[in-house]
């Protein structure tokens, strides 16, 4: 049995943690320890409770879209997307003549 892991010694890696956590690829110490530091740290429980959100959000999303882009990429769709849907917003609450 090695040394408990430290949760939060790196800035990125409570989201390392996260995610692995959510998608099963934790060994089963390293997850009894990170579900223990979870009951008590409310940064990593709003990392999981979005996790939990935005998972499915973007598995659909690689779903409808299997090639693989750069996070730049699916910024600048989203980006995109985004503007049509207020444009659409806009043009539906247009007062009429």
């Amino acid at each position: 049995m090695g040394d408990a892991p430290v949760f939060h010694s790196d800035p990125k890696r409570p989201l390392k943690e996260v995610t692995a956590y959510l998608h099963d690829e934790l060994d089963p110490e390293t997850q009894a320890a990170f579900e223990a530091h979870l009951e008590s740290c409310e940064t990593c429980q709003r990392h999981v409770t979005i996790g939990r959100k935005l998972f499915p959000i973007v598995n659909a999303v690689i779903a409808q879209d299997p090639v693989l882009r750069s996070p730049q990429e699916y910024l600048e769709l989203w980006e995109a997307a985004k503007r049509r849907a207020e444009q659409k917003g806009r043009e539906g609450h247009k007062p009429k003549k």
